[in-house]
Protein backbone atom coordinates (compact mmCIF):
# COMPACT_ATOMS: atom_id res chain seq x y z
CA UNK A 1 0.00 0.00 0.00
CA UNK A 2 0.83 3.81 -0.51
CA UNK A 3 2.10 5.88 2.11
CA UNK A 4 2.90 9.26 2.34
CA UNK A 5 5.88 8.35 4.54
CA UNK A 6 6.76 5.45 2.36
CA UNK A 7 10.52 7.22 1.76
CA UNK A 8 10.79 7.46 5.48
CA UNK A 9 10.28 3.80 6.43
CA UNK A 10 13.97 2.36 7.76
CA UNK A 11 15.40 5.80 8.25
CA UNK A 12 16.28 7.93 11.08
CA UNK A 13 13.21 10.82 10.44
CA UNK A 14 11.50 11.75 13.10
CA UNK A 15 7.76 12.98 12.44
CA UNK A 16 6.41 16.53 13.11
CA UNK A 17 3.57 16.89 15.11
CA UNK A 18 1.23 17.10 12.82
CA UNK A 19 2.38 14.50 11.05
CA UNK A 20 2.40 12.20 13.91
CA UNK A 21 -1.61 13.05 13.90
CA UNK A 22 -1.81 12.65 10.82
CA UNK A 23 -0.39 8.77 11.15
CA UNK A 24 -2.60 8.43 14.00
CA UNK A 25 -5.62 8.85 12.11
CA UNK A 26 -4.52 7.41 9.03
CA UNK A 27 -4.08 3.89 11.87
CA UNK A 28 -7.23 4.01 13.53
CA UNK A 29 -8.93 4.19 9.62
CA UNK A 30 -6.69 0.91 8.51
CA UNK A 31 -7.30 -1.00 11.60
CA UNK A 32 -11.00 -0.62 10.88
CA UNK A 33 -10.35 -1.85 7.39
CA UNK A 34 -8.19 -4.55 8.61
CA UNK A 35 -10.88 -5.80 11.70
CA UNK A 36 -13.67 -5.84 8.56
CA UNK A 37 -11.47 -7.55 6.48
CA UNK A 38 -10.67 -10.27 9.47
CA UNK A 39 -14.23 -10.56 9.92
CA UNK A 40 -15.04 -11.39 6.01
CA UNK A 41 -12.43 -13.68 5.59
CA UNK A 42 -13.55 -15.47 9.08
CA UNK A 43 -16.88 -15.51 7.35
CA UNK A 44 -15.16 -17.03 4.40
CA UNK A 45 -13.32 -19.46 6.19
CA UNK A 46 -16.54 -20.78 8.24
CA UNK A 47 -18.28 -21.08 4.71
CA UNK A 48 -15.02 -23.13 3.04
CA UNK A 49 -15.15 -25.25 6.57
CA UNK A 50 -18.93 -26.42 6.24
CA UNK A 51 -18.44 -27.36 2.28
CA UNK A 52 -15.16 -29.44 3.12
CA UNK A 53 -16.97 -30.99 5.63
CA UNK A 54 -19.91 -31.97 3.41
CA UNK A 55 -17.55 -33.26 1.47
CA UNK A 56 -15.10 -35.16 3.22
CA UNK A 57 -18.51 -36.51 5.25
CA UNK A 58 -19.68 -38.00 1.87
CA UNK A 59 -16.14 -39.04 0.67
CA UNK A 60 -16.26 -41.04 3.89
CA UNK A 61 -19.44 -42.94 2.96
CA UNK A 62 -18.32 -44.46 0.56
CA UNK A 63 -14.68 -45.39 1.42
CA UNK A 64 -13.38 -48.92 0.85
CA UNK A 65 -11.94 -49.48 4.35
CA UNK A 66 -15.80 -48.74 5.68
CA UNK A 67 -16.49 -52.50 4.66
CA UNK A 68 -13.86 -54.01 6.90
CA UNK A 69 -15.38 -56.01 9.39
CA UNK A 70 -15.58 -54.63 13.21
CA UNK A 71 -14.17 -57.60 14.80
CA UNK A 72 -11.02 -57.69 12.20
CA UNK A 73 -10.12 -53.76 13.06
CA UNK A 74 -10.77 -54.58 16.37
CA UNK A 75 -8.39 -57.52 16.61
CA UNK A 76 -5.62 -55.56 14.49
CA UNK A 77 -5.72 -52.81 16.85
CA UNK A 78 -5.69 -55.35 20.24
CA UNK A 79 -2.68 -57.01 18.48
CA UNK A 80 -0.99 -53.50 17.56
CA UNK A 81 -0.89 -52.80 21.26
CA UNK A 82 2.50 -53.26 23.66
CA UNK A 83 2.55 -56.56 25.29
CA UNK A 84 5.59 -55.93 27.94
CA UNK A 85 4.87 -52.51 28.74
CA UNK A 86 2.27 -49.79 29.26
CA UNK A 87 0.67 -47.64 25.92
CA UNK A 88 2.18 -43.89 26.02
CA UNK A 89 0.24 -40.74 24.96
CA UNK A 90 3.16 -40.80 21.65
CA UNK A 91 1.13 -40.36 17.93
CA UNK A 92 4.23 -42.55 16.66
CA UNK A 93 2.94 -45.50 18.61
CA UNK A 94 -0.34 -47.22 19.30
CA UNK A 95 -3.24 -46.88 20.45
CA UNK A 96 -2.84 -42.90 19.08
CA UNK A 97 -1.30 -43.92 16.19
CA UNK A 98 -4.20 -46.23 15.30
CA UNK A 99 -6.65 -43.68 15.78
CA UNK A 100 -5.04 -41.51 13.22
CA UNK A 101 -5.44 -44.09 10.64
CA UNK A 102 -8.50 -44.67 11.49
CA UNK A 103 -9.54 -41.19 11.11
CA UNK A 104 -7.67 -40.72 7.91
CA UNK A 105 -9.70 -43.74 7.02
CA UNK A 106 -12.43 -42.58 7.70
CA UNK A 107 -13.69 -45.72 9.63
CA UNK A 108 -17.60 -45.50 11.37
CA UNK A 109 -17.98 -44.28 14.72
CA UNK A 110 -19.33 -47.82 15.65
CA UNK A 111 -16.06 -48.85 14.70
CA UNK A 112 -13.73 -46.49 16.43
CA UNK A 113 -15.82 -46.63 19.83
CA UNK A 114 -14.59 -50.19 20.21
CA UNK A 115 -11.25 -49.06 21.17
CA UNK A 116 -11.75 -44.99 22.16
CA UNK A 117 -12.53 -46.35 25.80
CA UNK A 118 -9.05 -47.49 26.59
CA UNK A 119 -7.09 -45.34 29.10
CA UNK A 120 -4.15 -45.35 30.28
CA UNK A 121 -3.36 -46.29 33.33
CA UNK A 122 -0.83 -43.79 34.89
CA UNK A 123 -0.98 -40.83 32.04
CA UNK A 124 0.05 -37.73 33.68
CA UNK A 125 0.67 -35.26 30.81
CA UNK A 126 -0.93 -34.80 27.50
CA UNK A 127 -0.62 -32.57 24.63
CA UNK A 128 -2.77 -32.49 21.79
CA UNK A 129 -3.12 -30.25 18.32
CA UNK A 130 -5.93 -30.70 16.14
CA UNK A 131 -10.06 -30.32 16.36
CA UNK A 132 -11.66 -30.00 19.12
CA UNK A 133 -14.65 -32.25 18.19
CA UNK A 134 -11.87 -35.05 17.52
CA UNK A 135 -10.50 -34.83 21.19
CA UNK A 136 -14.10 -35.20 22.45
CA UNK A 137 -14.09 -39.11 20.92
CA UNK A 138 -10.97 -39.60 22.91
CA UNK A 139 -11.82 -40.54 26.36
CA UNK A 140 -8.62 -42.02 26.64
CA UNK A 141 -7.83 -38.49 28.68
CA UNK A 142 -10.32 -38.83 31.51
CA UNK A 143 -8.11 -40.28 34.14
CA UNK A 144 -7.51 -38.68 37.91
CA UNK A 145 -3.96 -39.42 37.11
CA UNK A 146 -4.01 -36.80 34.40
CA UNK A 147 -2.46 -33.60 35.38
CA UNK A 148 -0.25 -31.28 32.63
CA UNK A 149 -2.69 -30.66 29.59
CA UNK A 150 -1.81 -28.43 26.09
CA UNK A 151 -4.28 -28.11 23.82
CA UNK A 152 -3.74 -26.45 20.54
CA UNK A 153 -7.16 -26.42 18.51
CA UNK A 154 -6.78 -25.38 15.01
CA UNK A 155 -10.17 -24.06 14.82
CA UNK A 156 -12.30 -21.19 16.61
CA UNK A 157 -15.77 -22.51 18.45
CA UNK A 158 -17.98 -21.55 21.19
CA UNK A 159 -16.51 -21.36 25.17
CA UNK A 160 -18.85 -24.46 26.54
CA UNK A 161 -17.57 -26.68 23.01
CA UNK A 162 -13.92 -25.60 23.27
CA UNK A 163 -13.42 -25.76 27.04
CA UNK A 164 -15.99 -26.78 29.46
CA UNK A 165 -17.11 -29.69 27.85
CA UNK A 166 -13.34 -31.34 27.33
CA UNK A 167 -13.16 -35.00 29.02
CA UNK A 168 -11.31 -34.12 31.52
CA UNK A 169 -10.98 -34.71 35.16
CA UNK A 170 -10.83 -30.93 35.67
CA UNK A 171 -10.13 -31.18 39.58
CA UNK A 172 -6.84 -33.15 39.38
CA UNK A 173 -5.09 -31.16 37.51
CA UNK A 174 -2.23 -28.70 38.00
CA UNK A 175 -0.93 -27.07 34.90
CA UNK A 176 -3.11 -25.94 31.78
CA UNK A 177 -1.92 -24.51 28.57
CA UNK A 178 -4.79 -23.58 25.89
CA UNK A 179 -4.41 -22.39 22.00
CA UNK A 180 -6.96 -21.39 20.22
CA UNK A 181 -10.02 -18.97 19.44
CA UNK A 182 -13.11 -19.29 21.76
CA UNK A 183 -16.02 -16.94 22.04
CA UNK A 184 -19.00 -16.88 23.96
CA UNK A 185 -22.81 -16.79 22.47
CA UNK A 186 -23.16 -14.48 25.73
CA UNK A 187 -25.88 -16.83 27.22
CA UNK A 188 -25.31 -18.73 30.70
CA UNK A 189 -26.40 -21.70 28.94
CA UNK A 190 -22.74 -21.64 27.95
CA UNK A 191 -21.51 -22.78 31.47
CA UNK A 192 -22.32 -25.51 34.28
CA UNK A 193 -24.40 -24.18 36.70
CA UNK A 194 -21.42 -24.13 39.47
CA UNK A 195 -18.17 -22.19 39.52
CA UNK A 196 -15.54 -25.31 37.70
CA UNK A 197 -13.35 -26.05 40.50
CA UNK A 198 -9.68 -26.95 39.54
CA UNK A 199 -8.35 -26.65 43.75
CA UNK A 200 -4.70 -28.22 42.52
CA UNK A 201 -4.11 -26.15 39.54
CA UNK A 202 -0.99 -23.76 39.53
CA UNK A 203 -0.65 -22.54 36.05
CA UNK A 204 -2.92 -21.70 33.55
CA UNK A 205 -1.86 -20.16 30.20
CA UNK A 206 -4.16 -19.05 27.67
CA UNK A 207 -1.68 -17.95 24.50
CA UNK A 208 -1.79 -15.87 21.45
CA UNK A 209 -4.37 -13.42 21.85
CA UNK A 210 -7.07 -16.31 21.66
CA UNK A 211 -9.49 -15.28 23.73
CA UNK A 212 -12.15 -12.65 22.79
CA UNK A 213 -12.13 -10.23 25.79
CA UNK A 214 -15.56 -10.90 26.67
CA UNK A 215 -14.98 -14.22 26.32
CA UNK A 216 -12.06 -14.11 28.58
CA UNK A 217 -14.13 -12.75 31.17
CA UNK A 218 -17.30 -14.91 31.32
CA UNK A 219 -14.43 -17.93 31.49
CA UNK A 220 -12.63 -16.37 34.58
CA UNK A 221 -16.34 -15.55 36.44
CA UNK A 222 -17.06 -19.38 36.33
CA UNK A 223 -13.52 -20.89 37.75
CA UNK A 224 -12.49 -21.67 41.19
CA UNK A 225 -8.72 -21.94 41.61
CA UNK A 226 -7.31 -21.44 45.07
CA UNK A 227 -3.80 -22.34 44.24
CA UNK A 228 -3.00 -20.95 40.78
CA UNK A 229 0.69 -19.39 40.99
CA UNK A 230 1.06 -18.74 37.20
CA UNK A 231 -1.90 -16.65 34.90
CA UNK A 232 -1.08 -15.69 31.28
CA UNK A 233 -3.81 -14.77 29.75
CA UNK A 234 -4.43 -12.38 26.15
CA UNK A 235 -6.94 -11.27 24.80
CA UNK A 236 -7.27 -10.35 21.29
CA UNK A 237 -6.67 -6.23 20.68
CA UNK A 238 -10.17 -5.40 19.93
CA UNK A 239 -13.16 -3.59 21.23
CA UNK A 240 -14.39 -5.00 24.20
CA UNK A 241 -12.93 -5.00 27.80
CA UNK A 242 -13.15 -7.45 31.13
CA UNK A 243 -12.18 -7.75 34.52
CA UNK A 244 -9.80 -9.62 36.13
CA UNK A 245 -11.38 -9.26 39.55
CA UNK A 246 -13.58 -11.93 38.88
CA UNK A 247 -10.63 -14.62 39.48
CA UNK A 248 -8.06 -12.86 41.25
CA UNK A 249 -9.54 -12.32 44.64
CA UNK A 250 -10.16 -15.78 44.76
CA UNK A 251 -6.37 -16.78 43.79
CA UNK A 252 -4.26 -14.56 45.99
CA UNK A 253 -1.14 -16.76 45.67
CA UNK A 254 -0.40 -15.50 41.94
CA UNK A 255 3.26 -14.84 41.78
CA UNK A 256 3.38 -14.55 37.78
CA UNK A 257 0.69 -12.43 35.64
CA UNK A 258 1.12 -11.93 32.22
CA UNK A 259 0.53 -10.71 29.40
CA UNK A 260 -2.88 -8.49 29.87
CA UNK A 261 -4.22 -6.09 27.42
CA UNK A 262 -4.23 -2.71 29.19
CA UNK A 263 -6.90 -1.11 26.88
CA UNK A 264 -9.03 -4.45 27.41
CA UNK A 265 -9.13 -4.14 31.12
CA UNK A 266 -11.11 -1.37 32.83
CA UNK A 267 -9.57 1.16 35.19
CA UNK A 268 -10.95 -0.89 38.47
CA UNK A 269 -10.06 -4.14 37.32
CA UNK A 270 -6.52 -3.08 36.97
CA UNK A 271 -6.74 -1.78 40.73
CA UNK A 272 -8.74 -4.24 42.25
CA UNK A 273 -6.40 -6.59 40.77
CA UNK A 274 -3.11 -5.51 42.17
CA UNK A 275 -4.53 -4.57 45.39
CA UNK A 276 -5.23 -8.65 45.42
CA UNK A 277 -1.88 -9.78 44.61
CA UNK A 278 0.32 -9.46 47.34
CA UNK A 279 2.31 -12.15 46.29
CA UNK A 280 3.19 -10.94 43.28
CA UNK A 281 6.87 -10.79 42.28
CA UNK A 282 6.34 -10.74 38.20
CA UNK A 283 3.73 -8.31 36.30
CA UNK A 284 3.90 -8.10 32.15
CA UNK A 285 1.23 -6.20 30.19
CA UNK A 286 0.62 -4.81 27.24
CA UNK A 287 -0.37 -0.98 26.47
CA UNK A 288 -1.25 -0.32 23.17
CA UNK A 289 -4.44 0.55 21.70
CA UNK A 290 -5.15 1.20 18.09
CA UNK A 291 -8.46 1.48 18.87
CA UNK A 292 -8.91 4.21 21.41
CA UNK A 293 -10.45 6.98 20.08
CA UNK A 294 -7.50 9.05 21.88
CA UNK A 295 -4.26 7.06 21.37
CA UNK A 296 -1.90 9.04 23.37
CA UNK A 297 -3.53 7.95 26.77
CA UNK A 298 -1.48 6.10 28.41
CA UNK A 299 -2.86 2.71 30.46
CA UNK A 300 0.61 2.74 31.65
CA UNK A 301 0.63 5.82 33.41
CA UNK A 302 -2.24 4.63 35.43
CA UNK A 303 -0.74 1.40 36.15
CA UNK A 304 2.87 2.72 37.44
CA UNK A 305 0.86 4.92 39.20
CA UNK A 306 -0.91 2.29 41.50
CA UNK A 307 2.50 0.19 41.68
CA UNK A 308 4.21 3.83 42.97
CA UNK A 309 4.95 3.48 46.70
CA UNK A 310 4.77 6.23 48.76
CA UNK A 311 5.21 7.15 52.47
CA UNK A 312 1.38 8.50 52.45
CA UNK A 313 -0.11 5.61 51.14
CA UNK A 314 -2.06 3.26 53.62
CA UNK A 315 -1.58 -0.08 51.57
CA UNK A 316 0.95 -1.00 49.62
CA UNK A 317 0.36 -2.14 46.36
CA UNK A 318 1.93 -5.86 45.16
CA UNK A 319 5.06 -5.38 47.80
CA UNK A 320 6.88 -8.41 46.40
CA UNK A 321 7.34 -7.15 43.06
CA UNK A 322 10.54 -8.07 41.43
CA UNK A 323 9.96 -7.27 37.52
CA UNK A 324 7.62 -5.46 35.50
CA UNK A 325 7.66 -5.37 31.96
CA UNK A 326 5.04 -3.37 29.66
CA UNK A 327 4.90 -3.68 25.76
CA UNK A 328 4.09 -1.46 23.27
CA UNK A 329 4.22 1.51 25.52
CA UNK A 330 2.81 4.59 23.69
CA UNK A 331 3.15 7.70 26.16
CA UNK A 332 4.17 8.01 29.92
CA UNK A 333 5.22 11.18 31.34
CA UNK A 334 8.70 11.75 32.86
CA UNK A 335 7.69 12.55 36.28
CA UNK A 336 5.41 9.20 36.57
CA UNK A 337 8.53 7.08 35.68
CA UNK A 338 10.61 8.83 37.70
CA UNK A 339 7.77 8.68 40.99
CA UNK A 340 7.36 4.91 40.35
CA UNK A 341 11.60 4.48 40.13
CA UNK A 342 12.19 6.31 43.22
CA UNK A 343 9.76 4.66 45.09
CA UNK A 344 10.66 1.29 44.35
CA UNK A 345 13.99 2.17 45.02
CA UNK A 346 13.51 3.88 48.43
CA UNK A 347 10.58 1.27 49.72
CA UNK A 348 11.52 -2.10 48.38
CA UNK A 349 14.14 -3.99 48.18
CA UNK A 350 13.49 -6.62 45.95
CA UNK A 351 12.50 -4.90 42.63
CA UNK A 352 15.17 -5.92 40.12
CA UNK A 353 13.78 -4.84 36.41
CA UNK A 354 11.97 -2.92 35.05
CA UNK A 355 11.48 -3.49 30.97
CA UNK A 356 9.78 -1.70 28.15
CA UNK A 357 9.60 -3.65 24.82
CA UNK A 358 9.06 -2.03 21.54
CA UNK A 359 8.52 0.93 23.22
CA UNK A 360 7.39 4.55 21.21
CA UNK A 361 10.25 7.34 20.25
CA UNK A 362 9.43 9.17 23.27
CA UNK A 363 10.13 6.39 25.97
CA UNK A 364 13.04 5.37 24.10
CA UNK A 365 14.01 9.17 25.07
CA UNK A 366 13.74 8.81 28.39
CA UNK A 367 15.80 6.40 29.35
CA UNK A 368 15.99 3.13 27.23
CA UNK A 369 14.64 -0.35 27.27
CA UNK A 370 15.97 -1.10 30.88
CA UNK A 371 15.37 1.64 33.97
CA UNK A 372 17.17 0.03 36.87
CA UNK A 373 20.85 -0.26 36.91
CA UNK A 374 19.54 -4.34 39.01
CA UNK A 375 17.52 -4.94 35.65
CA UNK A 376 20.68 -6.62 33.61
Amino acid sequence: MESPFSNRFNTNYIPSDEEIQFIRRDLVLHAQELARTDEHICKLTTQRDQIQAYVDSHKALISHPRRIPPDIVREIFVACLPSDRNTVMSAQEAPLLLCRICKFLHLPPEIVAQFAGIRPRELESFKFTGSISSLHALDMIQVPTLRVVSLHARKSGYLDDAVLKMPLVWNQLTHITLQFSVRTTGSEDDFPPGPLSLPFLETLIMTEGSFQAQSLGHLLEHLSIPHLRRFHAESSRIPGSFSLGAITPASPLIEDLGNPHLPSLTAESVAETLHSLPSLTRLCVTDYDVWAANPTTSNASHLLHLLTLRRDIDAVVCPALRELVINHCGDLEQGTLDAFIQGRKEFSLDFRRLEFRNPSADIRGLHGRAYFPACE
